[in-house]
This record gives C-alpha cells, structure tokens and sequence, in this order.
C-alpha cells in the first residue's frame, strides 16, 4: 500500500494494539499520551488542536479511533461530550478529505449502536437504537462522516465494534472495560461493581482482532464505502466473565450489585459474516485466551 496510514487516537487502547501490528502506521495523539504510550508520531490533541498542523495528503489513509469520554461520562454531561466529540470529528475528517486522502476508515461502536437486540446475532441491516447517549453520539458521527465523504467522494468505512479488552489495558490503563476491571479485582483482591443482576450481554473482541479486522479491510481494498460489524459472533454475561476470570486466576472477584443504569445495554451480539465474507478475516482470540494474557502481562511486571 504506497503512503501512510496515519492513526487518530493512536496512543489510545485500540489506537496503540493497531500500530504495534502495523509498520504504516503513524500515531496521532497529544504529546503526554504518546509519551505515556512510549511511542513517536504526530503530535495532535484530539480535543483541543485544529488539524491544520497535518501534513497528511494524496495517498495517505486515515483511521479514527479518537473520542472523548466513555458511556458514563457522555450519560453525566450529553451537551459537553456530544458537542465535543461531534464537532472535532467533523472538523478533522473535513480537513482529511480536503486534503485527497485516499480514504478514512472510522472507529464506531457495536456495543451501543444496536441498543437491546437480544441473544440473536445481528448484521449491519438492523435496526439502531442505542439507549444512551454515547451510543447517540456514535450513531450520529456515523452519519457525519458518511455525508462528508460521500460528497468528497472519499471512500469511508466505518467499523460497529464490539467491547474491546487485552493486551496493555490494565498495565497503560487506557480502558475501564469490564474485563480489565475483572482481572483487577481477582489479581489484586479488589471488588467489581455490577450494575443490574450480572446477565447483560457483550459481545467481547480482542483488541489484536480488532486490528487484524480493520487491516484486512485496509489491505483487501475490496470494502466499499459501507458499515461492517467487527466482533466475535459470541456474548458472555458478566457473570460468565467473573466466572473465566475466576477459572484463570484461580482467585476469588468480590462483586457488589448496584440497580441497573438507564444507559447500559442489556444484549448485543455481533454477526460479523459481511466482513467475514469480503476480506477472509476471522477473530482468532478466545475470550479466555485473552483473559490468561491479561493475567501474565500483569503477573510478569
């Protein structure tokens, strides 16, 4: 692939997995995160710069992890995060496509999009109905994004992606998932929160997979302009993540049950046969597999 690729949010949890896995790459983030990161890239704040300082063009590619706050934030402040996140993104994907990028590929998410779509696994084609106000917000970037460079005639992919964890979450602290804070609590005898009975469903994918996803979409370039779920096909319960996580560790998580938040979704499961189907790709993580590697990267510091 001639140019670079450069990594919005590259020092971010998904952000750093991809440019580990990809030689292209060229992070993006503010000074202090890429520093923390250990990594060398462009210095650009997501919040606060304006990305005329990109030296990005004609045959460059872009990928956009970056997005202020996590459901709970976004549920505390919808105005401040939506108006945020909104306006840097389109602020930075105009710029990209004014510059001829090659094309842009957009980090959503399937976790909030959906809403509560029960235990069936859903394709690109169903309904979105997101309950709060980050799955609001990722929605409407979406359509943002896809009115610019469809205008532009820029190719734009945008990934619906499951629940992220693995490798570096913990040890960088660069997510609040709730495997992360499973194998917390169990390896440090912490105790987990729970918001509702424990029985609301994810579906969870390894950030490594969440990788090799979107570089099968970048080196296939047979995806067009379209929206492609990136996830494993498979849901776990909380209570199923306390249970591996227990299992692997060999320890005790302490739970405490709090009433159900108005913004959590209750089922998701992801069918990721479009990608599947278009690029060859396949998740090659279990999520107990992930969860040992998040043990020994911890046991071995």
């Amino acid at each position: 692939m001639a140019g670079n690729i450069y990594v919005f949010g590259g020092a971010g949890f998904l952000g750093k997995a991809f440019c580990s896995a990809c030689p292209d790459a060229v992070p993006c983030d503010s000074r202090d995160r890429l520093m923390r990161a250990g990594l060398s890239g462009v210095e650009f704040d997501f919040g606060l710069d304006t990305p005329d300082k990109l030296l990005c063009g004609e045959g460059d590619w872009a990928v956009i992890f970056s997005w202020r706050g996590y459901p709970a934030a976004h549920d505390a402040d919808p105005v401040g995060k939506l108006s945020l996140n909104l306006s840097r993104t389109l602020e930075l994907v105009s710029f990209l496509v004014g510059r001829g990028v090659a094309g842009i590929y957009f980090a959503s998410s399937g976790g909030t999009i959906y809403g509560n779509a029960g235990a069936k696994p859903i394709n690109e084609s169903a309904a979105t109905n997101p309950v709060g106000y980050y799955g609001i917000g990722k929605l409407t970037a979406e359509m943002y994004v896809r009115k610019v460079c469809r205008d532009a005639g820029v190719p734009i992919v945008i990934f619906r992606i499951g629940n992220a964890y693995g490798i570096n979450q913990i040890k960088d602290n660069l997510s609040v998932g709730f495997v992360a804070k499973a194998v917390k609590a169990a390896l440090f005898s912490g105790q987990i929160v729970i918001w509702g009975d424990g029985r609301n469903r994810r579906d969870y994918i390894h950030c490594e997979d969440v990788t090799s996803g979107i570089l099968s979409a970048i080196r296939s370039r047979r995806l067009t302009s379209d929206v492609y779920n990136l996830g494993t096909g498979i849901s776990f319960s909380n209570l199923d993540v306390l249970k591996i996580v227990e299992e692997v560790t060999g320890k005790k998580v302490y739970t405490v049950f709090n009433e159900i938040r108005s913004f959590d979704v209750g089922q998701i499961n992801l069918d990721c046969t479009r990608l599947l189907v278009e690029t060859d790709w396949k998740p090659k993580w279990s999520l107990a597999g992930g969860i040992r590697q998040m043990v020994d990267e911890q046991l071995s510091t």
